[in-house]
């Protein structure tokens, strides 16, 4: 069986809100999921619509603003980006990827080697017809500092951290899914020897605002890059749900401050 590795990212100028951009990965270097995987990213997807009953719900929402991403692997920088406007930094998003680390060659799959993610970008951010996967929350943290902004990166937070931080005027930077099935883990190495975990599908939002106490939030606004939503509602179960699928492999976040 043959997996693919895709992001359905928006093309600057393609007039489609989603283009699915597909690679093959070798059957001898996935590894099989529980078929319910699947369905349960699937699950978290479904879009909810904000309770009605929330009147006398505390809140707060932070004016974020919402871009779509100009690359067809972008999200995270544009998910940056974002933030940086919030603290009047305007950039752009290859800039952002520079920041990051982009050192744009294809995935050596004779050897399964290609770049680290928690240190730069992989593969390249712009070509349909070349590998390319994205980074993780440590190297999206590092970039943030060098505008001149405190950032830390973060596994395994919770839906009481990710309240805490915007009631304290902090958007969050978030991992998870977004695309098709299968969603499948996969891996390469290094050169220096380090073995990367990856999956299918990654994409990153922002948290702009939540509803319910810091100690117990009903659930959250976010931006999403891919489409350029803004304050889309998740509720705190959902978003948590799919940030846990892959424990912190997908449960990764950035504050900037």
């Amino acid at each position: 069986m043959i997996f693919f590795i895709a992001k359905n990212i928006n093309l600057k100028n393609n007039p489609e809100e989603k283009k699915s951009v597909t690679e093959e990965i070798p059957e001898n270097i996935t590894k099989a999921v529980d078929a319910n995987i699947d369905e349960e990213v699937l699950k978290t997807l479904q879009k909810e619509e904000l309770p009605k009953d929330i009147s006398g719900v505390r809140s707060l929402i932070l004016p974020v603003p919402a871009f779509k991403q100009t690359y067809i692997r972008s999200c995270e920088e544009t998910a940056l980006r974002m933030v940086l406007f919030f603290y009047d930094i305007k950039t752009n998003d290859m800039e952002i990827v520079k920041r990051v680390g982009y050192d744009p060659h294809p995935w050596d799959k004779k050897n399964n080697l290609w770049d680290d993610p928690d240190k730069m970008f992989v593969g390249s951010i712009d070509d349909p017809n070349k590998n390319g996967y994205g980074t993780f929350a440590p190297s999206i943290a590092t970039a943030a500092r060098t505008f001149g902004r405190d950032s830390e990166s973060y596994l395994g937070v919770s839906a009481q951290f990710l309240a805490q931080q915007i009631y304290s005027g902090h958007p969050v930077i978030v991992w998870g899914f977004s695309n098709v099935p299968p969603f499948v883990k996969y891996f390469w190495n290094t050169k220096e020897g380090k073995k990367i975990t990856a999956y299918r599908g990654e994409h990153t939002r922002v948290v702009v605002g939540v509803y319910g106490e810091p100690s117990n939030p009903l659930g959250f606004l976010v931006n999403d890059p891919l489409t350029g939503a803004k304050n889309e509602y998740w509720g705190a179960e959902r978003l948590l749900a799919q940030m846990n699928i892959y424990g912190n492999l997908t449960n990764q976040a950035v504050v900037v401050k």
